[in-house]
């Protein structure tokens, strides 16, 4: 996968950087490393009340082209991702291990997300163990997530995202 580009390096960043310096100074230097400040940056140019209508339209352009970016790389990622799975799978020079090794760690992962469950249920956690407890629970839910969406796809709102970005291509 290629290198992601910081939030101010994009078309956007430099949009802001030339338009709205103040604004992207801060959201980034906050917010940057950890999330892509999208939706605080629309938030405050959209209120800023020195810019400009045309810098407005402007922005919301360079905004969806640089969500459509994001989206074919994570699009890009899954898929590479899958088809390597099907490599493995279809490929006769693969070991047993390999062929199996995704779907026994799948299995142990929801297993031992449906254990800790019925364990959380049924058992009295100790007060000084219950954070450790519930944060274990937490991290094997998400995998369960990540596992289940990896082997029987993603959520409607992920296929609409798709095929708007297949719109958005032909247009």
């Amino acid at each position: 996968m290629a290198e992601k580009k910081k939030f101010f390096e994009t078309k956007v960043g430099a949009f802001l950087k030339e338009k709205a310096p103040g604004i992207l100074k801060t959201v980034c230097d906050v917010a940057d490393d950890y999330f892509p400040p999208v939706k605080i940056l629309t938030a405050m140019f959209a209120s800023d009340p020195e810019a400009k209508p045309e810098d407005k339209i402007e922005f919301q352009k360079l905004l969806q082209e640089y969500e459509i970016t994001e989206l074919k790389a994570y699009l890009a990622d899954v898929a590479d991702a899958r088809a390597m799975n099907v490599a493995i799978q279809t490929t006769t020079t693969s070991s047993k291990i390999a062929k199996l090794a995704p779907y026994v760690i799948a299995f142990v992962v929801i297993a031992s997300t449906l254990l800790l469950l019925s364990l959380l249920y049924f058992k009295q956690i100790p007060e000084a163990n219950s954070a450790i407890a519930y944060t274990t629970f937490g991290a094997f839910v998400s995998l369960s997530g990540t596992i289940i969406n990896f082997f029987f796809g993603t959520s409607k709102s992920s296929s609409e995202k798709t095929e708007f970005i297949q719109n958005r291509i032909k247009k």
